[in-house]
């Protein structure tokens, strides 16, 4: 039985950091400053505690995606039991995308696919 159970939202963050601008409107940017995490707070609170020595179960629904796969493994391998998490077929997790430059931030969240699930 574990320590913590979390329970809520899954998504993916693809984090783009230290960026001298935005891209303008059709414009290709290239950047080798990007971050692939799990986000969501039960997730991140699941990770936090097993990393700490704790027990930790994550209770949430994730798609059937390659990429939906790989979290687990990685959530698996941080020490999270995934027991309580679903498997739903044909979708994946929530997307999150993240743009920081030296002054401004924004964030762009597909709530549609996190709702779907």
């Amino acid at each position: 039985m574990p320590g913590l159970v979390c329970c809520g939202e899954f998504y993916f963050d693809f984090i783009f950091y230290r960026l001298p601008r935005l891209p303008r409107l059709g414009e290709e940017f290239v950047t080798q400053n990007f971050a692939l995490t799990l986000g969501g707070g039960a997730v991140i609170s699941a990770l936090t505690a097993a990393r700490l020595g704790g027990r930790a179960e994550l209770v949430s629904l994730v798609g059937n995606t390659a990429l939906d796969r790989f979290a687990l493994e990685e959530l698996r391998e941080g020490g999270v039991s995934v027991k309580g998490t679903k498997r739903i077929a044909g979708t994946t997790g929530g997307l999150t995308v993240s743009v920081s430059m030296a002054k401004d931030r924004y964030f762009k969240e597909d709530y549609d696919k996190a709702e779907e699930l």
